[in-house]
């Protein structure tokens, strides 16, 4: 119980919610000309969600590859076509190779696009990640772009152009 004290009081104190965590938060978390600045907390953060994305991904593409595979069974239950998934791409991240570049796409990805900061971090986060590792819903990106949000996004890509 002692040592659970003391490393409750080492811990820095931080007045935020991961969950409700906005992207102008995370923005000034990591903006390194800050005094707001968190290397850690920016990286971990960004790692974090970015792991979170990847292993969310491949469920989504798993999941679509199951109803694919029974797509006659269903036909032949329902007597009727059955609705089909939305295709999900899965994320490439063959030519990935650098974690601190990610920072710095998320970083950039969040200072082009003011209008949204006050959105979800974690939103913000999936719309880059699907964006620059060509994964998610590719008909999005465009909704994205177009919709009130107005998306901006870089001209490069961290995976590739698959």
């Amino acid at each position: 119980m002692k040592k659970l004290l003391i490393l409750i009081l080492l811990v820095p104190s931080i007045n935020i919610n991961a969950s409700f965590l906005t992207g102008e938060i995370l923005l000034n978390i990591c903006d390194k000309n800050l005094s707001s600045y968190n290397s850690q907390m920016c990286a971990g953060y960004i790692l974090g969600s970015f792991d979170k994305h990847l292993q969310s991904n491949e469920e989504a593409v798993d999941n679509n590859n199951l109803s694919v595979k029974y797509q006659n069974e269903l036909r032949s239950e329902l007597g009727k076509e059955p609705l089909r998934l939305i295709e999900y791409r899965e994320c490439n991240i063959d030519n990935f190779k650098d974690y601190k570049n990610l920072e710095t796409y998320v970083y950039k990805f969040l200072s082009n696009n003011p209008q949204g900061l006050d959105m979800s971090a974690g939103f913000l986060l999936t719309v880059v990640y699907n964006y620059a590792f060509n994964c998610g819903i590719e008909a999005i990106e465009g909704m994205y772009k177009s919709s009130f949000l107005k998306i901006n996004y870089p001209s490069e890509k961290l995976g590739g152009n698959k």
